[in-house]
């Protein structure tokens, strides 16, 4: 899997991008210092042959964040997860490249911005929770309406197909979560975590993880 993404991000930085002098720097932006991502971030360090400055976004105050990859003049920058891009989307000036992002967070066009998705149809997501829950008929799943619409629409569609119910709650801001996720209890054997920038906060996504632990119900 980091060989496709190390090689999806040269081939991406190449031929999107041959406008720009490419002069083998990077400023790596990180949503956050977790596994996922910084298997991508050895990915692509491995891969670019490159000087590369990482960044992190969690760790910074959002108002340094374009100022500081501005100051280390890169060539380019490359976004690991759907929050970096979000910081990042203010640059007109550099290519940006991201990875390990969802369909629905990275099609804005902007003319400077390109990279992998993560456009995961439902179809593949319940063909694997019913390989790895065969007897789970129930899935619970928050999202925000605003964004996630017209997938969730098709996940209802996709999971009838295959004898699934989907139990499906809408939220605007994190904070209606924790209400969200209680009213699911003995309604739903397994909940389904959508990538959501606007919604997964910490204090939201750890009221997710107590939920699964004492309801005994697994988050895919």
């Amino acid at each position: 899997m980091t060989k496709k993404i190390s090689l999806l991000f040269i081939l991406t930085v190449t031929f999107c991008f041959s406008g720009y002098s490419w002069a083998y720097d990077a400023v790596v932006l990180m949503s956050a210092g977790i596994k996922p991502y910084n298997e991508a971030l050895g990915g692509f360090g491995s891969a670019c042959g490159c000087n590369v400055q990482t960044l992190t976004a969690n760790e910074m105050e959002r108002s340094e964040i374009t100022d500081e990859i501005l100051r280390l003049r890169p060539d380019v920058v490359v976004a690991v997860g759907m929050d970096a891009l979000e910081q990042v989307r203010a640059i007109k000036d550099l290519p940006v490249v991201y990875v390990m992002v969802p369909g629905s967070m990275s099609n804005r066009e902007e003319s400077n911005i390109s990279g992998v998705s993560m456009n995961i149809s439902p179809a593949k997501y319940f063909d694997a929770m019913t390989k790895l829950f065969p007897a789970a008929k129930r899935v619970g799943l928050i999202y925000d309406p605003g964004s996630l619409d017209t997938y969730v629409k098709d996940a209802i569609r996709s999971a009838a197909a295959r004898g699934i119910r989907l139990v499906v709650k809408k939220a605007g801001t994190p904070d209606v979560v924790p209400h969200l996720m209680d009213s699911l209890k003995d309604k739903i054997d397994i909940f389904w975590m959508l990538p959501e920038a606007d919604l997964l906060n910490s204090a939201a996504l750890d009221y997710m993880l107590l939920f699964s632990f004492e309801n005994k119900i697994p988050i895919f």
